[in-house]
């Protein structure tokens, strides 16, 4: 599995996952397209707010991104999000 051989300590990846194509009828895959929406706090098609900041403190972190683009992502994808450090070294963004 390709997570388990970044050996850099530290890193954060994120993934669609399985399966290894986009699952869209856009040019864009669906799980990214959510995450990104989240991180804008708008639909960028239509500037609607989203709501991605679950703990509503002005900030949304990669983590909660993460989670509102796994509950929008309506496609047979397996998103991922891992870290290969130490928990309590997570970047407060993360």
């Amino acid at each position: 599995m390709f997570l388990k051989r970044v050996t850099r300590p530290n890193t954060i990846l994120m993934t669609p996952a399985r399966p290894n194509w986009i699952w869209s009828e856009q040019n864009y895959s669906v799980f990214p397209y959510h995450f990104c929406e989240a991180l804008l706090g708008k639909k960028p098609k239509t500037g609607d707010p989203v709501e991605a900041d679950e703990n509503v403190d002005g900030m949304v972190t990669f983590r909660e991104a993460y989670r509102y683009a796994k509950k929008n992502d309506h496609t047979p994808e397996w998103p991922i999000l891992w870290f290969n450090g130490d928990p309590a070294e997570m970047p407060a963004w993360f």
